[in-house]
């Protein structure tokens, strides 16, 4: 129990220098106006159609590779300084040891990666909310765009609305977000602490990158683009079709993660600890 608690304070107190980190404020900054811009085209439709929107946009939000290009680039920012190892750091090792100090980064990367999602999911809501109707279906908006040729700005796959109900995409491009934004933490958090502190970020940037050129190639190519995996209209749920299913994606980003951690947690006892500078 003491060594849980441990473990939770040294992940907390990771949150806790989010107040003064200005990382975190331009992060929330470049959010919202990412967040707006795609959504900007719906409103304006639903405003000139006269008609509410339903709040279950952030699944089609992630089927657009730009918007997931930008939104995954968000955690580039979020984690950078992974392995978190400022001057704080060495009286935080005094109470604990070495497998509890990595143990509580990993927990933060979890924990901080299914906050940014919700972040995101909560910005796509509020922007609409002068629009807004809350319907347990997908609601004619979405339903006309997604049946129609009209330019919106944004990609809205019929196949989505065909295979979930709204909660249903909500829960699973919740999900899938998530665990993709944990792979990239930990990738950044691996290859930072064994190699020069940049190389996780840029290997986290070229997965990222990957988005663009999986969504333009055949299908084969999305089994190497991990981070497309965000993308419910990727996904194949009835395993009729050779994109990955549901099982491979959550099963697969699961074993990356443990591997990763366990990795991390082998490379890391013989590892020093270098100290980065407090932003």
């Amino acid at each position: 129990m003491h060594r849980i608690k441990r473990v939770l304070s040294i992940s907390f107190a990771n949150f806790r220098k989010w107040i003064s980190n200005p990382r975190i404020f331009v992060l929330i900054l470049l959010l919202i106006m990412i967040v707006r811009n795609y959504l900007s085209p719906i409103i304006d439709i639903s405003k000139s159609l006269g008609m509410s929107i339903t709040p279950w946009v952030f699944p089609y939000l992630t089927c657009n590779c730009y918007f997931l290009l930008f939104f995954m680039l968000g955690i580039i920012l979020l984690f950078c300084d992974a392995p978190f190892c400022d001057n704080t750091q060495p009286y935080v090792l005094i109470r604990s040891n070495k497998n509890e100090w990595l143990l509580g980064q990993i927990v933060y990367i979890v924990f901080a990666s299914a906050l940014y999602v919700i972040t995101v999911i909560l910005l796509s809501i509020i922007f609409l909310v002068p629009y807004l109707t809350f319907n347990m279906d997908w609601g004619k908006v979405l339903g006309t765009l997604s049946q129609t040729e009209a330019y919106t700005g944004i990609y809205i796959p019929y196949k989505i609305q065909l295979n979930y109900s709204p909660v249903q995409a909500m829960i699973l491009s919740f999900i899938s977000s998530w665990i993709v934004c944990v792979f990239l933490g930990m990738i950044m958090l691996f290859f930072n602490i064994n190699f020069r502190h940049t190389i996780g970020n840029l290997i986290s940037c070229a997965l990222i990158a990957m988005v663009i050129f999986a969504r333009n190639s055949p299908f084969i190519v999305t089994y190497f683009s991990p981070v497309s995996w965000a993308s419910l209209d990727i996904i194949d749920p009835t395993n009729t079709t050779k994109y990955p299913s549901i099982l491979l994606v959550f099963s697969g980003l699961g074993i990356l993660i443990v591997l990763l951690a366990i990795l991390s947690n082998a490379t890391f006892k013989r590892k020093s600890i270098t100290l980065l500078p407090t932003l």
